[in-house]
């Protein structure tokens, strides 16, 4: 049976870094790789930090969002397709935006390992400080949603 990884985790808590230990033959599927691609609109340009009512955040088009969650999907069938164990190198970090993804998952009949990052709050905005604001990055940490143990077969904490 196929295993996914599926990792849920702040930004800067290491989920790249463990693919690349852990599991460094394993394909990866990521929303981030997908947006570089040039699939829509630079990536790059949005992670510089577009203004938006005075605050700085990445901004992603809606449009965009769309188009990278239809090609995410296509490669996850397409990897499931050939029996080949996979990672899932998102965030993931509220239930409500994870739900549809894990049922794609669920519907391919796969083994969903998830992965949870409990990296703390100070070292992730350490490490991501060239890129995301302090502040944001407590916000999405006050309001992430733990992985929960009915929506995957497993769970590892890191």
């Amino acid at each position: 049976m196929t295993t996914v990884y599926f990792l849920v985790g702040l930004p800067g808590a290491g989920k790249s870094t463990w693919c690349k230990t852990e599991h460094p033959d394993l394909p990866i599927v990521s929303r981030d790789i997908l947006r570089s691609t040039g699939i829509g609109y630079e990536f790059q340009e949005y992670c510089l930090g577009l203004t938006s009512d005075s605050e700085e955040k990445a901004i992603f088009p809606l449009e965009t969002e769309i188009l990278v969650t239809e090609k995410e999907y296509e490669l996850i069938r397409h990897i499931a397709s050939h029996d080949q164990d996979f990672i899932i190198d998102d965030t993931n970090l509220k239930k409500i935006y994870r739900e549809p993804l894990l049922e794609v998952l669920r519907e391919l009949k796969v083994h969903i390992v998830g992965v949870q990052f409990t990296t703390p709050l100070e070292d992730c905005i350490l490490r991501r400080q060239d890129q995301i604001d302090a502040e944001s990055m407590r916000r999405t940490y006050e309001t992430m949603d733990v992985l929960e143990e009915q929506e995957v077969d497993e769970i590892i904490t890191i």
